[in-house]
């Protein structure tokens, strides 16, 4: 069974059309960049505290 097929036996399952699964997509990718935004913003958050720490030991 190829993908094709299997994308078609998919949306027949779930009963998505093609526009629904598009939507869905989209929503996770915006949830998947929010996480990466959080990441980031955890980590530099981090990065600002050690620097701080090691400014106040000098």
């Amino acid at each position: 069974m190829g993908r094709q097929a299997i994308a078609r036996v998919a949306v027949c399952v779930t009963g998505l059309c093609p526009s629904r699964l598009n939507h869905a997509q989209n929503s996770i990718q915006r949830i998947a960049a929010g996480i990466i935004n959080q990441h980031i913003t955890l980590g530099m958050r981090e990065l600002e505290s050690q620097i701080q720490t090691r400014l106040t030991v000098l």
